[in-house]
């Protein structure tokens, strides 16, 4: 577990990061529109998204840092997402899902496939490229490598492929990226060995056999049109051993500006809901910070939502954002949230005060940083009056863990 201590209005918070990998794949209430909005950095919009393949294949994840080399992201796979879980107990993880392959992947693999998840949508970018960090990873891996068995993914841009071993036109497959064929742990000869991570022997909390390092994807693109991306995945030559790309979450960006806006806890706090889904509202930053976050809002001494909050008997975003308005209107001594009763500001009243200030301002700032997309270090807060800048401890944090914004 990697504990993290944040500092500020008198009171110490620990935060403490998941260290085990979760997926939650389409048939768990992600959708095909989560997982763009979990890939969306800045510089990009996107429209027309669709998705092809199993519900149980693609999805979203947390808890990547330390074995995917990214905390949260988007994931398909050619089998089930929840086979990427560790431990890698297992040298055969495979689900069938008897589904048919990809034209282009197959052209890509030059041999049939299988089994294909697919996800396509239109996007207008900023500039003339675009760019997102991804990690492939596979059961093929050692004792395929070579085979036909060599399972494959493309992401593509305006119909050509670009996701290629760095510095070279070759596609990234188990076959161009390795460490040799081998039944246990590979001992050569080397195949672009160094993006290659061999986890035969489990040191990786993932089943995965071997993965590569984190890559990074660019293509070119026509800056300020519509221009089309294709991401998939499949099975070659049959439908055994899963194989996997992971994509960070934010990190599908055109051009380098930072998005500077920021809302106060106030803001965030008196702008709890409204009619149009694009607005920025505390139930909007809140459902997405739930999406990458593996269903939760951390505050570190409890997660939202903890408790059914209204009459759905569904825990969800709802409920934790009734909990941080409660949260908010008990840090400033009042009462009568919007939609909140007596008994669902319980969970607020037995926190002390500066603590639940502290949590209404994290809140915000986590709003503000995977909502809005702002720099966690330029950030502040009123306290006793005066503007006063988040303790640094508070922004080491946010840009630890920080889903949206990708850090040089």
């Amino acid at each position: 577990m990697k504990k993290i201590v944040l500092w500020g209005a008198g009171v110490l918070l620990a935060a403490t990061a998941q260290a085990a990998l979760q997926t939650r794949d389409l048939g768990q209430g992600s959708s095909p529109q989560d997982m763009i909005s979990a890939l969306l950095g800045g510089g990009v919009s996107v429209s027309n998204i669709q998705y092809t393949g199993a519900t149980n294949a693609s999805g979203v994840f947390c808890g990547g840092d330390g074995i995917i080399g990214f905390k949260t992201g988007i994931l398909l796979t050619s089998g089930s997402a929840a086979n990427v879980i560790g431990p890698n107990n297992s040298s055969s993880a495979t689900t069938d899902n008897g589904l048919a392959g990809d034209p282009d992947l197959t052209l890509l693999a030059g041999i049939a496939t299988l089994d294909a998840a697919v996800l396509n949508f239109d996007f207008v970018p900023d500039s003339d490229t675009v760019q997102f960090q991804y990690v492939f990873g596979s059961e093929e891996y050692n004792e395929f490598v070579g085979s036909p068995f060599n399972d494959v993914f493309g992401f593509f841009v305006n119909g050509a492929n670009f996701a290629l071993v760095p510095g070279t036109s070759l596609p990234v497959t188990i076959t161009n990226v390795n460490n040799g064929f081998a039944p246990g742990v590979s001992a050569g000869p080397c195949m672009n060995c160094q993006f290659y991570i061999d986890n035969v022997n489990a040191h990786l909390d993932t089943q995965l056999d071997g993965l590569t390092t984190v890559l990074t994807f660019t293509a070119p693109v026509v800056a300020h049109q519509v221009n089309h991306m294709k991401i998939a995945i499949a099975d070659a030559s049959d439908r055994a051993l899963d194989s996997a790309v992971f994509i960070q979450a934010g990190s599908l960006r055109s051009g380098t500006a930072t998005n500077g806006a920021t809302r106060s806890s106030r803001f965030w706090s008196t702008h709890a809901l409204a009619a149009d889904p694009t607005c920025a509202t505390l139930s909007n930053a809140i459902a997405k910070i739930m999406n990458l976050n593996c269903g939760v809002v951390a505050l570190g001494f409890l997660d939202l939502p903890q408790g059914f909050r209204n009459s759905d008997n569904v825990k969800d975003s709802a409920d934790a954002t009734i909990e941080a308005l409660g949260l908010y209107w008990r840090s400033i001594k009042r009462t009568g949230e919007i939609g909140g009763t007596q008994n669902q500001k319980s969970p607020a009243s037995g926190v002390c005060s500066d603590r639940k200030q502290l949590s209404v301002e994290l809140i915000a700032a986590m709003a503000n940083v995977d909502y809005l997309g702002a720099d966690p270090s330029g950030q502040s807060y009123i306290n006793a009056g005066t503007n006063t800048t988040f303790p640094s401890d508070l922004t080491d944090f946010l840009r630890t863990n920080s889903t949206t914004l990708v850090w040089a």
